[in-house]
C-alpha cells in the first residue's frame, strides 16, 4: 500500500513538474510561450520534407481519394522457424474515398518465391459491404444494409440454417447502424480533454507562475557568440498542489467513473472480452484504493516538492539554453539522504535548419548526470546526417545510439540503431531510399532491414511503403452474390464454390513445404 501512495505521488510529482515549464503557454510572456512551443517541431523535418517534395504530395494526396501500402519480403533469418519462409512476402493496403463517396477498399495477399498464394478483399459503402478472395472465389459475398437489415435477415436462406435462428437479429442490425452511422460514444476521451474546459484549476495554476526578465546572455550559435534574451520562471509549491488536488477531484469524480466504465464496456465489446464485469471490477478496486488513499498522495506531493525554478534564455524565438531545479524531500531517506534536487538542463548549439539541430539534453540528481542525450546534426551540400547519443550516470556500462544519413538530392538513406549493455545487444539497420513522383505519391523503397540480436540475425526483409493520390476504390471484380438472398438455389450453388476451396488451400500447402 505505502509504495502504491508513493509511486502515484511521484508520477503526479513528476508530470506536474513538467506541466509547469510548459503551462506557462498563457502567461504575459509571449515570448515565453512561443518558445516553448517550438519544442514540439522539428525544423530540420520539416525543412526535409520541403525539400525531398513530400510535404506537397502529402498535401494533396490528402485532399481526395487515396491508397496507403506495404509490402514484405523475408530475405533471410538465424531462426530455424523462419527457414521456410524466406522468400514469402505479405502486402496489405487501403484506399479510400470518405469525402465524397464514402467508401473504402482494404485488400491483403500472401506470396512464395515471387507467386501470389492468397489475396483477399474488402470493400466498405453506405450500402453494402463485400468480401473478394481473388483467383480462389468467383463470386463475391456481399451484404446490402441499406433498408431494413434486420427484415432481410429473417427472410434469407442464412437464418434457415442450423442454429442460426438463435442469433439476436436485432441486436445484430442495431449494432451495424451504430458502426456505419458512426455513433460510437467517446465518452472518456471527451471527459479526459474536458479538464481545462471544465475547471479553473489550469487557469489558476498558469496566473500562479511567475516569469520576469533578466539580463540577457551570450551563448555560442552556429560558432557565433550571439546576445540571447533571458527569463526566470518560478512556480510556486502550493500552485502545484492545488492543481493536484483539482486534478484529483475531477478525475476521481462521479463523472470520471461513468466515462471509465463505458470505456472499458466498449473495449471488452470491441475486443471480444466476454466478461467485462470481471475487468470493471479490477479497474475500480485499483481506483478504489487510489480514491481511499487521495489525502495522503497529496499530502507526500506536498511534503516533497519544493517551488520549481528556472532560468531560459531565447534567440530568434528559439530556446538556447533551459535549467530547471527542484528539491525533493523524502523522510524516509530512501535514496540515502533526506532531500536532494532534481533538475534538467538543455543546451542547444543551432545548427542548418534550427537551434534543435545540436543540443545536449541532461536530466541531473544529486549533481551528478543521470540521463544525457545528445543530438549532432552535420549538413554538407546534399548530404544530410544526424546522430543521437544517450548516456550519462543511469547509462553505465551500456551504449545507446541511432544515425541517419540522407541524401537530398535522390532520397537514398541509410539508418542505424544499436544498444548494447554488456550482455544484451541490439542492433537495427535499414537501408533505402524515399521518392516522390510527381506529387502524386511518396515511396519509402527499403533494400533491407536487419534486425540482429545478441549477434543473432532475427530477420532480414525488403519492401516499400506507399502512399498515392486519386486511387480507384470500386467493388471487387466478380458476380455478386447476395449473403442474405431467399433462394436456395443460390446458397446452394455459392456453398459448392465454397467447397473447392478447399483444393486450392491444399495446392498452397504443398507449395510452402
Amino acid at each position: 500500500m505505502k509504495n502504491l501512495k508513493k509511486f502515484v505521488a511521484l508520477c503526479l510529482t513528476g508530470a506536474l513538474a513538467v506541466t509547469s515549464l510548459f503551462a506557462c503557454g498563457k502567461s504575459p510572456k509571449e515570448k515565453v510561450e512561443d518558445a516553448f512551443k517550438t519544442l514540439g517541431t522539428s525544423a530540420s523535418a520539416i525543412a526535409l520534407k520541403d525539400e525531398l517534395g513530400i510535404a506537397a504530395a502529402m498535401e494533396k494526396i490528402q485532399d481526395g481519394a487515396f491508397e496507403a501500402g506495404v509490402k514484405v519480403t523475408l530475405e533471410d533469418s538465424d531462426l530455424s522457424e523462419f527457414a521456410m519462409l524466406v522468400s514469402g512476402s505479405v502486402e496489405a493496403f487501403i484506399a479510400g474515398d470518405v469525402e465524397k463517396e464514402k467508401k473504402i477498399l482494404m485488400g491483403a495477399s500472401i506470396g512464395y518465391a515471387a507467386s501470389e498464394l492468397l489475396s483477399a478483399e474488402m470493400y466498405v459503402d453506405e450500402e453494402q459491404i463485400a468480401v473478394a478472395l481473388p483467383g480462389l472465389l468467383e463470386k463475391v459475398p456481399y451484404i446490402d444494409v441499406s433498408g431494413d437489415l434486420e427484415k432481410k435477415l429473417k427472410k434469407s436462406v442464412l437464418m434457415q440454417q442450423e442454429g442460426m435462428e438463435e442469433l439476436d437479429l436485432e441486436g445484430i442490425a442495431d449494432m451495424w447502424k451504430e458502426k456505419m452511422a458512426n455513433t460510437k460514444d467517446d465518452e472518456l476521451g471527451e471527459f479526459v480533454l474536458a479538464f481545462e474546459d471544465e475547471t479553473k484549476a489550469m487557469k489558476t495554476f498558469e496566473d500562479a507562475i511567475e516569469i520576469n526578465e533578466i539580463d540577457k546572455k551570450e551563448f555560442k550559435i552556429n560558432g557565433k557568440n550571439k546576445k540571447c534574451e533571458g527569463f526566470e520562471i518560478v512556480v510556486p509549491e502550493e500552485a502545484v498542489v492545488e492543481f493536484a488536488e483539482s486534478f484529483m477531484d475531477y478525475y476521481l469524480s462521479k463523472d470520471a467513473k461513468a466515462a471509465y466504465n463505458k470505456y472499458i464496456e466498449q473495449y471488452a465489446a470491441d475486443n471480444g472480452v466476454y466478461d467485462a464485469e470481471d475487468l470493471k471490477a479490477e479497474f475500480e478496486a485499483g481506483l478504489a484504493e487510489i480514491e481511499d488513499n487521495a489525502e495522503e498522495i497529496l499530502t507526500m506531493i506536498e511534503t516533497y516538492i519544493s517551488d520549481i525554478e528556472a532560468e531560459m534564455y531565447i534567440f530568434e524565438g528559439e530556446i538556447v539554453s533551459l535549467e530547471a531545479e527542484m528539491e525533493i524531500t523524502d523522510a524516509s531517506g530512501s535514496m540515502g539522504v533526506e532531500s536532494f534536487e532534481v533538475g534538467l538542463e538543455l543546451e542547444c548549439e543551432g545548427g542548418e535548419y534550427g537551434m534543435y539541430d545540436n543540443y545536449t539534453l541532461t536530466v541531473k540528481m544529486m549533481s551528478m548526470d543521470l540521463i544525457e542525450i545528445t543530438k549532432e546534426t552535420l549538413v554538407d551540400g546534399d548530404e544530410y546526417e544526424v546522430e543521437w547519443k544517450l548516456g550519462g550516470m543511469a547509462m553505465q556500462d551500456m551504449s545507446a545510439s541511432a544515425e541517419l544519413v540522407l541524401n537530398k538530392k535522390d532520397g537514398d538513406f541509410e539508418f542505424e540503431a544499436s544498444f548494447d549493455n554488456g550482455y544484451d545487444s541490439m542492433l537495427l539497420a535499414m537501408e533505402g531510399a524515399v521518392e516522390v513522383e510527381k506529387k502524386e505519391a511518396v515511396t519509402i523503397e527499403f533494400d533491407s532491414l536487419k534486425l540482429t540480436v545478441d549477434e543473432e540475425l532475427m530477420f532480414d526483409v525488403s519492401g516499400e511503403c506507399w502512399m498515392k493520390d486519386d486511387a480507384k476504390v470500386k467493388m471487387p471484380e466478380g458476380k455478386k452474390f447476395d449473403v442474405l438472398t431467399d433462394k436456395q438455389s443460390e446458397w446452394d450453388e455459392f456453398m459448392e464454390d465454397v467447397n473447392n476451396l478447399q483444393y486450392s488451400f491444399n495446392d498452397i500447402l504443398e507449395k510452402l513445404n
